[in-house]
């Protein structure tokens, strides 16, 4: 069977729901990994008339990249049933060949890498790998590959700049990180996005500008600003090495990554986006600090997240007040954050993750964003409206600004070794 291109989401999970075994390919166009790896996977494709295999351009549908933590391409997912059971990250032709036998061959899995007709595609595959301008250092060999040989280590999954070299982590160009930089500072908010605003070039931007300018209100002409990226890809490139954020749109707060069209829609829902906006004094608040954003968010309306808080449910739920202060308190440090560490999914839980281990603090997390409850309760608990929130010993320390602060004073590990 030959591999499908998918373009949307709707006909992926159309296409994974159907019943046959599915292998995917996350890829894009200006890796070159991606195209040895298209290589092998038409093979493996070829050889198995019976499963389907389907082809993703990674940043051109960026709600499947999210939804399935694709960060680095290429990615390689492995369905049966309409349910994940296995997935591949990095140009490794055999262990794609080996994964394919294990959940898509109709075969024995027992049939390992290099078992299959696709044998001399994949050694040719290794063997342009080995040559290729763009090599980067080998990761670590898995578990079906042979330690001592070569020809069978996989390559890192490229993130659109090469790192130097003996290291897998990006790094941009000082004149590069400079540009972006002042990029970020030339307005209060901003937005990286497909198009403009008076016309966006893809749906996802379209639903992000919507939104902005809902909840800049007037202050949008003087405090919003955007990019079309598809008029500079070493902007567009850079960008996600410097925000470790594989798609776009991306917004930008005061310097910081707030998210994607995603966490932008959902922070726009709750009432999180317009309180951001004004804790960082980017429009009007009505008042000063936490508690009178606390207090606008608390008065704006009988429906929605916040009539919760206001209408006395969270306060009032002895339940849930005791659920809240077992939560923050089940560690010694707690972040209260958006994500995990490993994947936080906005770029101010990220900052505070980053400044907690660079101090060798301890902690525990919590994903806000898997219980709405705790998300809400939280906010009434503290008298703090945004996340993330970063509590020691049971008591509010502050967000990511006050956290920040006092890591770059010295104070943070001191505060929190006691």
């Amino acid at each position: 069977m030959a591999v499908t291109e998918v373009t949307s989401a709707e006909a992926f999970n159309t296409s994974v729901k159907e019943g046959a075994p599915v292998a995917v390919h996350f890829w894009a166009a200006w890796c070159e990994p991606c195209k040895h790896m298209d290589v092998v996977f038409a093979q493996l494709a070829a050889e198995n008339p019976h499963a389907k295999f389907l082809r993703v351009e990674a940043e051109e549908v960026p709600d499947l990249s999210e939804t399935y933590s694709v960060s680095a391409v290429p990615f390689f997912l492995f369905f049966k049933d309409g349910k994940v059971v296995d997935r591949l990250e990095g140009a490794n032709p055999p262990e794609l060949s080996h994964k394919v036998a294990l959940h898509v061959a109709a075969r024995s899995p027992a049939v390992t890498a290099g078992g299959f007709a696709a044998a001399e595609v994949i050694e040719s595959v290794l063997h342009s790998a080995r040559t290729a301008s763009y090599s980067t250092p080998p990761a670590a060999t898995p578990a079906t590959a042979s330690s001592t040989d070569p020809n069978t280590q996989p390559e890192q999954p490229s993130r659109m700049i090469a790192p130097p070299a003996g290291s897998d982590k990006p790094k941009l160009s000082p004149d590069l990180k400079a540009r972006i930089e002042a990029l970020l500072a030339s307005h209060p908010v901003l937005l990286f996005m497909k198009g403009s605003p008076s016309a966006p070039r893809c749906g996802f931007s379209s639903k992000v500008v919507s939104v902005l300018e809902k909840d800049l209100g007037s202050a949008a002409s003087g405090a919003y600003g955007s990019f079309d990226i598809l008029g500079d890809e070493e902007i567009r490139q850079g960008l996600k090495v410097y925000s470790d954020w594989p798609t776009f749109p991306q917004v930008y707060c005061k310097g910081e990554l707030v998210g994607g069209c995603d966490i932008v829609l959902q922070m726009h829902e709750s009432g999180e986006l317009k309180e951001l906006f004004v804790e960082k004094g980017v429009v009007g608040g009505g008042g000063s600090g936490a508690a009178a954003v606390a207090s606008e968010a608390a008065g704006a309306g009988a429906t929605g997240a916040g009539a919760t808080v206001a209408d006395g449910k969270v306060g009032g739920e002895k339940g849930l007040q005791e659920r809240l202060q077992a939560l923050v308190s089940k560690s010694p440090t707690m972040l209260f954050m958006k994500g995990t560490p490993e994947e936080p999914r906005c770029g101010f839980s990220r900052k505070v993750v980053d400044a907690l281990r660079s101090e060798g603090i301890p902690f525990g997390s919590f994903d806000i964003l898997a219980d709405e409850e705790v998300r809400q309760g939280l906010k009434s608990l503290s008298n703090w409206p945004t996340y993330p929130q970063l509590y020691h010993k049971g008591e509010l320390v502050g967000g990511c600004d006050i956290v920040l602060e006092m890591r770059a004073n010295g104070e943070l590990k001191a505060e929190l070794a006691g």
